[in-house]
């Protein structure tokens, strides 16, 4: 009967154990990309005050920890907590699986939605007409459209290309000179 049910448990285990690290995986990934690099940068810019990166990073940081983990996931050490009774050392049962899946992505969801915020709040500031006025003096400046474009392209490169684009909206729509088929 401990063979049958361990047939069952220890598929549920590992499977379950995947999911919920790749949802892990995601917040890491936004600890750690292109995309916090790129808002690290931001950060340095006057004009994007505060500064809000290491907030964002301490807040997602949290949200990685709170997702349940499995201390011991190799399949000997559940086939061994299995021998002494229905459950692995971590609590994993089929009655609170499906609630940490769900915990751990609705988490990697919200990891993302920060870091969208995050860009959206860093943006705002090209909205603000007296901004817009300076940004349009400087159109008159010495670069052209085409030199803006690279400085763009590289000051954001490796960021995700949702993000590219609503930076190049942003940025385009306050300056009105830059094409944005880059």
């Amino acid at each position: 009967m401990i063979r049958e049910y361990s047939s069952v448990y220890l598929p549920m285990h590992e499977s379950l154990v995947n999911k919920i690290d790749a949802s892990r995986k995601q917040i890491q990934d936004a600890i750690t990309g292109n995309d916090i690099k790129a808002l690290w940068g931001l950060d340095g810019i006057t004009a994007l005050q505060p500064a809000s990166t290491g907030k964002l990073v301490e807040l997602l940081t949290r949200l990685s920890s709170e997702i349940f983990e499995c201390p011991s996931p190799s399949r000997a050490s559940v086939e061994d907590h299995l021998r002494n009774g229905p459950l692995h050392e971590c609590g994993l049962s089929f009655v609170n699986a499906s609630t940490h899946v769900q915990a751990a992505e609705s988490a990697a969801k919200r990891a993302i939605e920060m870091l969208d915020n995050a860009f959206r709040r860093k943006m705002e500031v090209f909205l603000n007409p007296s901004v817009r006025g300076r940004l349009e003096q400087g159109r008159q400046s010495l670069l052209s459209p085409d030199c803006w474009r690279a400085r763009i392209r590289t000051s954001f490169e490796g960021i995700s290309s949702k993000r590219y684009r609503i930076l190049l909206a942003l940025w385009t729509s306050s300056i009105g000179t830059l094409n944005a088929s880059l």
